[in-house]
């Protein structure tokens, strides 16, 4: 792993450990929970399109510290061998 993306990963992890961004997972959850929820409310074929892009956006999110704290893993891992 290059400095750069020890940086990155490092800056990443500590962002992980801010209150705010406990707040940012909930508000998200929340958002997504709410846009599954009322799906079917919805009326015509381009706001299924939209609410679509939505989910797919909030979902990405909502799982951006697992898959980092993955990916990172996976790199100092293969590191050590």
């Amino acid at each position: 792993m290059t400095e750069q993306d020890r940086e990155y990963y490092e800056s990443l992890l500590d962002l992980f450990l801010h209150p705010g961004w406990k707040h940012i997972r909930q508000d998200v959850s929340d958002a997504l929970d709410l846009a599954k929820r009322t799906a079917t409310d919805l009326k015509t074929s381009d706001e299924f399109f939209v609410r679509k892009g939505n989910v797919q956006s909030l979902s990405w999110i909502d799982n951006f510290e697992k898959i980092t704290k993955h990916n990172y893993e996976v790199i100092t891992s293969e590191e050590s061998k």
